[in-house]
């Protein structure tokens, strides 16, 4: 029976909440309807006989876009599904104007991506532990304020060489910034609700501040670019240790992107 490939909208979301395994730890009906209607959003869903049995989604930053969240139930699997909904988001996302497309794979999605031409471009840690919680916040550290929009959405331009203003307009608000002065430039920021928290930052010393925040005040895993080892070694400081990793992924030209400038990773589906 041939997959029947479309895009998925809002009565979609209960028939797909419970899709990601459950180590994902994953409130993915709420992800979903976090984004759809928004512009960047390309969700789509693989049916049989009506009934969702996969889905993916893409996230368009002007050229370059995520994929993430490529999922086919378990009952569903050895079909050719992942690899049929796989291929036709990539070719969505290029009749978009995407010819880079990046994503985070897991490994039973990764032998899909590399015979669709996708490649292995870095990788990613997963660190979890006891930490030690609590502690003074560093007085560099304050609340992001409407004026420092622009300079905050350059920083994350400079660190994952992506046009993100759509996609992180809504959590601008609940961002924090780390600066010398009160009014002096922005060298990191973290935006808690974006994914598990990202972290950007222009400089180490600012990059540590921000991390040893999170670390020791929000409970839960951290994921960072490998190639940053300064967010490693901070972390194991804190009492987190690596328990995981995972390939990043592109098809075609890779992003500039700064792995030093990044100090948490927010999500698999969107970097």
């Amino acid at each position: 029976m041939q997959l029947q490939i479309r895009p998925l909208d809002f009565a979609d979301t209960p028939w797909v909440a419970t899709f990601p395994p459950e180590d994902w730890h994953f409130d993915f009906q709420a992800m979903l309807r976090f984004h759809l209607g928004h512009d960047y959003f390309h969700p789509l869903v693989g049916t049989l006989d009506g009934r969702p049995v996969a889905v993916g989604h893409g996230i368009r930053h002007g050229g370059i876009a995520w994929l993430g969240n490529v999922i086919v139930l378990a009952d569903h699997r050895g079909r050719g599904f992942g690899s049929t909904l796989t291929a036709h988001l990539v070719d969505f996302m290029q009749a978009m104007g995407c010819h880079t497309q990046v994503l985070i794979a897991t490994q039973m999605g990764a032998p899909i991506y590399r015979k669709l031409g996708f490649r292995v471009t870095g990788k990613y840690a997963f660190l979890n532990g006891v930490q030690v919680l609590g502690g003074n916040l560093d007085p560099k550290i304050g609340l992001l304020e409407p004026k420092d929009h622009p300079a905050v959405l350059e920083l994350d331009r400079r660190a994952t060489g992506e046009c993100r203003e759509k996609f992180l307009a809504r959590h601008l608000s609940a961002g924090l910034v780390y600066r010398d002065l009160p009014d002096g430039e922005i060298r990191a920021c973290y935006l808690p609700s974006l994914g598990t928290g990202s972290i950007v930052s222009s400089d180490p010393d600012a990059g540590r501040a921000m991390l040893r925040m999170k670390a020791t005040h929000i409970a839960g895993p951290v994921v960072i670019p490998d190639a940053n080892q300064e967010a490693r070694a901070l972390l194991q400081t804190c009492g987190l240790i690596e328990y995981t990793s995972a390939p990043r992924m592109t098809l075609g030209p890779e992003p500039d992107w700064r792995p030093d400038m990044i100090w948490s990773r927010a999500a698999g589906y969107c970097g």
